[in-house]
């Protein structure tokens, strides 16, 4: 994958966790194959993904070093979120309800109002 897909991939993760909670409900619906029980990993699974490439050398994005900088945070977040404790972060209602997935917005949110700073 050439890197300005990659780029692209990492901005619709991005933008996904930043959707409104109900607009990421009906993502994770859309995604699952398991409707009676749609799991929210989905979401860091895409970003992990689109994240992946970078990790080990985030001057290769370009973009802002604010961007970069809660690119960090945000994937901290998800890896803390993703701990055995915290299993009950990974259903439907935890994505509407949660602090953590509100925090989780709002650095997405954050991220894509400065990237290209």
């Amino acid at each position: 994958m050439e890197i300005v897909d990659q780029m692209a991939a990492l901005r619709e993760a991005v933008k996904n966790l930043s959707l409104s909670s109900s607009l990421q409900v009906k993502y994770i619906h859309s995604l699952s194959c398991n409707a009676e029980a749609p799991l929210a990993d989905e979401l860091a699974l895409e970003f992990d993904d689109a994240y992946s490439p970078f990790k080990e050398n985030l001057d290769e994005l370009n973009w802002s070093e604010d961007a970069r900088s809660k690119l960090l945070e945000l994937d901290a977040l998800l890896n803390e979120m993703s701990m055995p404790i915290n299993r009950h972060l990974w259903c439907v209602d935890a994505v509407e309800n949660s602090r953590e997935w509100q925090a989780v917005r709002e650095k997405a949110a954050h991220i894509l109002a400065v990237y290209k700073r």
